[in-house]
């Protein structure tokens, strides 16, 4: 699986950013303290496996009527485009959370990625090994 591009439109810190055209195999952020770099990183994580589990809540606390959320685009191992968007958002005080993965434009159950995308790895695994941080 390869990242090519991420659109945030609302989580921690980041709002409104899109990292595109991410063409190489290794990709290597870096930056100033409280840049974003962490939020990013949270942020893939919380596409994949939810915006607030594992800690992620810090991300997603607001006002009441708050929206969370972003895509990642992918290339798969075989070469297919997904498109993997989360959202949570607050509506008369409920949190609901929405999944949306699209394989070449068709929508597919959070099954499909977990089989095909992830291949099965858990988010321990993808923390320590994928999204390597200093913590």
């Amino acid at each position: 699986m390869l990242i090519r591009s991420l659109i945030v439109e609302k989580y921690g810190v980041c709002q409104n950013t899109e990292i595109d055209d991410i063409s190489d195999d290794l990709l290597v952020v870096y930056g100033p303290n409280e840049a974003g770099k962490t939020t990013c990183m949270e942020f893939i994580r919380g596409v994949f496996y939810g915006l607030t589990n594992d800690g992620r809540e810090k991300y997603v606390c607001g006002g009441a009527e708050q929206t969370y959320g972003g895509s990642i685009s992918i290339e798969s191992g075989d070469g297919q485009a997904w498109t993997v968007s989360r959202e949570l958002a607050t509506t008369d005080g409920q949190r609901k959370e929405k999944l949306d993965i699209l394989i070449g434009g068709q929508l597919h159950s959070a099954a499909t990625m977990n089989r095909e995308l992830l291949k099965g790895v858990d988010h321990d695994i993808f923390r320590n090994v994928f999204t390597v941080g200093l913590d």
